[in-house]
């Protein structure tokens, strides 16, 4: 699998090999591959150097076709799912505490 990681990018997101990546002070045997919300090059979070920012490192469709599609899909669905948990928890915490939650309410309880 080939997925191209320009030098100067290196350490936001893309493959990350088995035994490169350290978890109190010992290697990790897991692999992965991160990926994150597209972010282009000019993108201010970008340039200051924001950890995780930036465009996502997707294998070449030659080996993985419509993988980059697939990825994309599955993340804005967890990112409904987890929209919705969170409301969820906030909704049954205010109701716990006798608090009425209305649909002009964006609150954040943790």
């Amino acid at each position: 699998m080939r997925i191209p990681i320009p030098v100067s990018f290196a350490k936001k997101k893309f493959f990350i090999p088995t035994g490169s990546e350290r978890t109190a002070g010992k290697i990790d045997v897991k692999e992965g591959i991160y990926f994150g919300p597209d972010a282009s090059f000019d993108d201010p979070d970008v340039i200051s150097g924001t950890p995780m920012v930036g465009p996502n490192q997707y294998p070449d469709e030659r080996d993985l076709p419509d993988f980059a599609n697939a990825v994309k899909q599955y993340r804005d669905q967890m990112k409904t799912v987890g929209c919705v948990h969170t409301k969820l928890l906030v909704f049954s915490k205010c109701r716990s505490r006798g608090h009425t939650l209305t649909s002009s309410h964006t609150l954040f309880v943790f």
